[in-house]
């Protein structure tokens, strides 16, 4: 379901049904659908993308939402052959299509679809974007966690997980050109020295509306040998190498427990428009209450930033 909600906190009840929309892939209720990301137009609709499962294997699931609320149109691409996991959707421009990045059989993997109109909105694989499968050598699994499209030109910056034989994970990122080719790809790498190396957010830094941004990759890893994660962020200048005016050599990670039995995951982000980053997440005191259940809260983290603004861009 999607919510609509005031800037008090209330439910809006012009959206929806008293503030909800319920979304029924292909007018089916019977089976789970998910929504992963979403993404608002020029006019206010929200794009959606998740999973249905109705026919056995893992689809991408799309849908189209009204300002008010009001379901236009709500689908499952069954192009694929095997679990296909969308985790992030990107409106790529000057034309309006819409980006899926996810994985599949352990690869990282990319769609593209037209959004078309014919007695109803429907969606489109386009086959003019021609994304091949990505993973590393040697490794298990390659999983896209974060997405974001690079300004004017509708390529990607895509971020994400590699899992090792060992049980352990890399990060990783990769750009991928706005026909589906790939431009770079990272060396898996950690984000600090005690793994659990987990993206979730790509963020573009503004840059005057130039391709060659430098990007914000939040997320959370270890933050000492106890393996307790910690929120991280890490600023990367446009060919990939760390930006080292920012944090501790490129990257901040916050401790939210020194003595190792709280923890916590930064699970989105925003940058304000100083072009300061703004984490939120969930950090874990460790404990339990009388009834047994984790002592989890809400945090919210704002970096400060020496920088200072030159037109529009961030220097």
């Amino acid at each position: 379901s999607v919510r609509g909600i005031n800037a008090d906190g209330s439910f809006d009840t012009g959206f929806g049904t008293d503030g909800v929309t319920d979304i029924a892939i292909d007018g089916d209720t019977a089976h789970q659908t998910t929504v992963n990301d979403l993404q608002l137009d020029a006019d206010g609709f929200l794009y959606l993308v998740g999973g249905y499962n109705g026919t056995g294997i893992e689809q991408i699931a799309l849908a189209y939402v009204s300002y008010y609320g009001v379901v236009q149109s709500a689908e499952a691409m069954s192009n694929n052959s095997a679990d296909f996991v969308a985790t992030s959707l990107g409106i790529q421009p000057p034309d309006g299509r819409l980006l899926v990045s996810g994985y599949m059989l352990g690869y990282c993997a990319n769609e593209a679809f037209d959004v078309t109109y014919s007695s109803g909105f429907h969606f489109t694989p386009d086959t003019s974007y021609s994304s091949p499968l990505y993973g590393f050598s040697g490794t298990v699994g390659c999983f896209v966690d974060a997405s974001a499209v690079l300004n004017d030109n509708g390529s990607l910056i895509e971020a994400g997980r590699v899992s090792n034989t060992d049980g352990s994970w890399f990060a990783m990122w990769q750009k991928v050109e706005s026909n589906g080719a790939l431009i770079q790809q990272s060396v898996p790498f950690n984000m600090s020295a005690w793994g659990d190396n987990s993206p979730r957010t790509v963020l573009l830094v503004p840059n005057g509306g130039f391709v060659d941004n430098k990007w914000v990759l939040v997320g959370f890893t270890g933050v000492d040998a106890s393996g307790q994660p910690g929120a991280w962020a890490g600023r990367f200048e446009s060919n990939g190498s760390l930006d080292s005016n920012f944090g501790n050599g490129g990257s901040t990670l916050i401790d939210f427990d020194p003595g190792d039995q709280g923890s916590g995951q930064a699970l989105g982000a925003a940058l304000d428009r100083y072009g300061r980053v703004i984490m939120v997440g969930q950090p874990s005191t460790g404990t339990s209450d009388a009834d047994g259940n984790d002592c989890s809260e809400i945090f919210a983290a704002r970096l400060r930033s020496e920088e200072r603004r030159v037109g529009q861009e961030w220097r």
